[in-house]
């Protein structure tokens, strides 16, 4: 548990520093750097992988993900005076890097409650890591410049994250019809127009949760929010169908199938 919490709490450094950190260092040095986060990155897909695999245990797997966050810390730490020309590129990277991490977070999330709905409300500590004040930051620099669709991105996400779903609808509406480049930014709009009280709505859920679901096929816990927009709207029969996909998705892990079974369970027997 403690090995946990310290891996969640790099992880989570990580992410503040990928948002706070300027990208404004010479261009040779940002590319070596950026290699070497690609590098990391790979081995995070590969420990997600060997724990699938049964090759490591639950402690194993967080250990390596402690020590991983720690390289990846040091990765972001080295300070650089200079301002580069061109940001943008930079800033779609650390968008990617922060991207990866929250996804870590919430995965490991989700796995120590085996509740889907929870893996999407991010972590006190990731919440904190980005903090109000460099959102309201990001916020004024896109008013002056709104033509900037990696902030808004990059906005919208860290809205997400701060469980601001209504300023994350906002952020995202702005640069909706690029969003299909990216599926996990598509699946945060989608998440957040379920869960915002903007009214009227920019754009329907219920498609984006679709369309979403269709580039995202083992993400299990996007089937759980298009099975509860279903249910919502009467749809019993195919919100079992896609909440039975997620409870196979997930079948190696039974407290996750536990928490499917309860939804399932509930659509065929409502009280």
């Amino acid at each position: 548990m403690t090995m946990w919490i310290a891996g969640v709490a790099l992880l989570a450094g990580v992410l503040g520093l990928g948002f706070a950190w300027p990208v404004l260092r010479p261009r040779e040095v940002r590319q070596q750097r950026l290699e070497a986060r690609d590098v990391l990155a790979e081995e995070w897909q590969a420990l997600d992988r060997r724990q699938a695999d049964g090759e490591l245990t639950a402690e194993q797997h967080q250990s390596l993900q402690a020590e991983l966050g720690q390289r990846l810390l040091n990765e972001t730490a080295s300070p650089a005076p200079d301002r580069p020309a061109d940001t943008a590129a930079s800033g779609k990277r650390w968008l990617l890097l922060g991207g990866l991490t929250t996804l870590v977070l919430t995965g490991s999330l989700y796995w120590r409650t085996g509740r889907p709905d929870l893996a999407l409300a991010p972590p006190q500590t990731a919440r904190s890591a980005i903090g109000d004040d460099m959102v309201q930051k990001l916020a004024a620099r896109l008013a002056a410049n709104p033509g900037d669709r990696a902030g808004w991105a990059m906005l919208g996400h860290s809205y997400y994250v701060l469980e601001n779903y209504d300023g994350a609808v906002d952020a995202f509406a702005r640069i909706a019809g690029t969003l299909s480049d990216d599926p996990d930014l598509l699946a945060e709009y989608a998440i957040a127009l379920s869960l915002s009280s903007v009214e009227p709505k920019p754009h329907a859920a219920r498609p984006l949760l679709e369309d979403a679901s269709r580039l995202l096929p083992d993400n299990s816990a996007l089937r759980v929010f298009l099975a509860r927009d279903m249910l919502a709207n009467g749809e019993t029969g195919a919100a079992i169908a896609e909440l039975e996909a997620a409870r196979e998705l997930e079948k190696a892990d039974p407290l996750r199938v536990k928490f499917i079974e309860s939804m399932i369970e509930e659509a065929r027997h409502p009280r």
